[in-house]
């Protein structure tokens, strides 16, 4: 049965199953079975793994590291070796592989060390730097996609009748819409007060440009999305916005979504290109202020709202995917680091959240970020140039496992204003090199 595959295990557990049906059902479109009975494992005729400490003749063997087996959330003790050109965890001695790779994918997926106590950034949230995949060296790398298609290699040599699925590289460019336009849609004493401060500096430069894109005399320097629309049209990517609605606060700055501006911009947008809610700042752990932005969302665009990404990519585990969940949200785009690009789940494809403390799978997909514009120019303080030469290795690194390229950027970050001058033409470049 070359669509199916046998997995023996001495023992079962949810996380195992879990494992089992991100590698086998979603990456490669076969049905994983799981087994303890060995007679029952010994007589299959087909595909099948021996998931035990010890070997025996027939089927692929990997030995397992004990955290697929636990129900509990403590620090692991993890073990390393070198596979294929990498530093890699669990790991267990000889088999087919030096190590669990069923563990390896569970533990970072899963999120297993963001359960954990950790040190905060300034924005509450656990640092890249402090990951696992950055201490070993592959935060750059999509190790599960990796590490799965060896596992296939590795299957087709003993089984080369098995019908696993082929994959296509997606594109998708996504727009946090964090401050709509730069002077269209304040209130007048904001407008009145900023015009007061630019005579003050002497930014005669600033007063000019504020004034004719109120009086209707040129474009605001934030309303990049016609551009934007142009960009899919010529290469013909995927596009989504996600709107911050919010309460303005210390790291909220958008236009109150009463504004009429703003509403405008929100269904003619959502006319044509999908649309998800950027929940606000602290509605990472805050249910009612979720559902309030998400339903402002909904009443504004007439849309019933299903994608979300997390303002700063905020993630309190397991509360803000669970929140989602309750309002209604199907997908997220949360998953990646502010600080550095990569993989925060160590994948570029998508898969289940699996809520560790309770030890349940989801309904709530989840789509890992591959880099953000902000992290080159902000954090990492990369030229423009350097920035696109980064954007295309993290490019070619998902191309070369057929995963999902996912970028985060900003209407603003494509304004050619202060430290985004040269970020259109990178913006533009790469979709030009994904395209090819």
């Amino acid at each position: 049965m070359p669509d199916q595959i046998l997995i023996f295990t001495e023992t079962t557990s949810t996380r195992l199953a879990y494992t089992c049906r991100l590698v086998f059902d979603m990456h490669l479109g076969i049905k994983a079975l799981i087994t303890i009975d060995y007679e029952e494992f010994n007589a299959w005729q087909g595909p099948k793994i021996l998931y035990r400490t010890n070997a025996s003749e027939g089927g692929l063997h990997v030995a397992p590291a004990a955290i697929l087996f636990e129900n509990n959330i403590e620090k692991q003790t993890i073990s390393t070796c070198a596979y294929k050109g990498l530093k890699v965890p669990f790991a267990t001695g000889s088999a087919n592989f030096p190590f669990d790779l069923f563990a390896a994918v569970f533990y970072l997926v899963s999120r297993y060390e963001e359960y954990l106590p950790f040190e905060k950034n300034q924005y509450g949230q656990f640092r890249a730097m402090d990951s696992l995949a950055y201490e070993l060296g592959f935060l750059d790398q999509p190790v599960v996609d990796i590490w799965v298609n060896e596992l296939k290699k590795e299957l087709l040599a003993l089984y080369p009748a098995i019908n696993f699925k082929s994959k296509k590289t997606q594109i998708s460019f996504t727009y946090d819409i964090d401050v709509a336009y730069a002077y269209l849609g304040r209130p007048f004493n904001i407008t009145a007060g900023n015009l007061l401060k630019d005579l003050l500096s002497l930014n005669l430069k600033k007063i000019r440009e504020r004034l004719l894109v109120l009086a209707k005399k040129q474009p605001d320097p934030f309303d990049t999305y016609q551009h934007i629309l142009l960009q899919k049209a010529i290469y013909r990517h995927q596009l989504i916005f996600f709107f911050l609605l919010g309460e303005k606060n210390a790291f909220n700055h958008n236009i109150n979504p009463k504004k009429k501006v703003l509403q405008q911009l929100i269904q003619r947008l959502s006319n044509t290109e999908t649309i998800g809610i950027h929940p606000s700042y602290y509605a990472d752990a805050d249910y009612a202020l979720l559902q309030k932005e998400k339903s402002t969302l909904e009443s504004i665009s007439k849309k019933s709202i299903v994608f979300s990404r997390q303002h700063y990519l905020r993630l309190s585990f397991p509360l803000t995917y669970n929140n989602l969940i309750e309002a209604g949200i199907t997908d997220d785009y949360t998953s990646g680091f502010a600080e550095l690009p990569g993989f925060r789940a160590g994948t570029c494809s998508e898969f289940y959240f699996y809520d560790l403390q309770n030890e349940r799978e989801t309904e709530l997909l989840l789509h890992p970020v591959s880099f953000m514009e902000g992290t080159f120019i902000e954090d990492m303080r990369l030229s423009p140039e350097e920035a696109l030469i980064k954007m295309k290795q993290l490019a070619d690194r998902v191309k070369n496992v057929n995963g999902h390229l996912i970028s985060i950027w900003h209407n603003h970050s494509l304004s050619e204003q202060n430290e985004w001058k040269g970020m259109k033409a990178v913006h533009d470049a790469i979709a030009a090199y994904v395209k090819q």
